[in-house]
């Protein structure tokens, strides 16, 4: 069960790394195409850019 959740929040980009204190931490699926704060900082991590094909 694990390894599916582990692949689900990959693909989804439920994951982000701050780029202030390197703190990695899960977001909302609600959240994921918004900017959020840094839990333990309080810097923005902004929503990663989309992917585009080429």
């Amino acid at each position: 069960m694990w390894v599916f959740y582990a692949s689900l929040q990959a693909a989804l980009d439920l994951k982000r790394t701050c780029r202030k204190c390197k703190h990695s931490q899960l977001i909302k699926l609600i959240q994921r195409g918004k900017a959020v704060t840094c839990k333990k900082c309080g810097a923005e991590i902004p929503a990663p850019k989309p992917y585009e094909r080429g």
